[in-house]
């Protein structure tokens, strides 16, 4: 498969397809039989271009997602692993996210460039979920590219608990 080094507009299906299995492997990272460290399952379970940078868990939502990286090239990509199937059944926190079907307008985040076109919408429950990871992949992106942090990205460093100020100084 060859992909472009940037991303182009318009649909590319080889694109769509390697996303589509960087999703399936992100639930394969994040499987909750196991406890092993997600750089290391993830360069186990994968030997494709895309680099493991940084994982980010919210317990409250039972999310998680994965930061990648093409080869040495500036191109990121952010896999999330959705609900999950269980010994019992299907995870309930993630559950309670799958049921807010409704479509909702995406609004412009801090630092786009533009405002996305008015129809441009997004499925509820992964906005809420990614609402839960907002603010640390903002800290990352923003970090990585040099940019002034925002008072309140640092407030939130020092007053989020252990498991999350651990992971924003480990994008740091």
């Amino acid at each position: 498969m060859d992909m472009p080094d940037r991303i182009v507009s318009g649909f590319n299906f080889d694109e769509a397809l390697e996303m589509t299995d960087l999703c399936r492997l992100v639930y394969k990272v994040f499987d909750e039989t196991t406890s092993t460290d997600p750089e290391a399952l993830f360069n186990a379970l994968y030997t494709g271009e895309w680099r493991y940078v940084h994982a980010i868990s919210d317990y409250d939502t039972d999310g998680r997602c994965m930061i990648l990286r093409r080869g040495q090239r500036n191109q990121f990509v952010v896999v999330f692993r959705g609900s999950i199937v269980t010994g019992g059944g299907i995870e309930l926190t993630n559950l309670a996210a799958g049921l807010e079907d409704r479509m909702v307008e995406y609004e412009k985040l801090r630092g786009e460039p533009t405002h996305p076109p008015r129809d441009t919408r997004v499925h509820q429950g992964y906005l809420n979920t990614f609402n839960g990871f907002k603010d640390e992949l903002i800290f990352f992106f923003e970090t990585l590219v040099g940019s002034q942090l925002e008072q309140s990205l640092l407030v939130g460093l020092v007053e989020s608990d252990d498991d999350e100020s651990a992971s924003r100084i480990a994008a740091l």
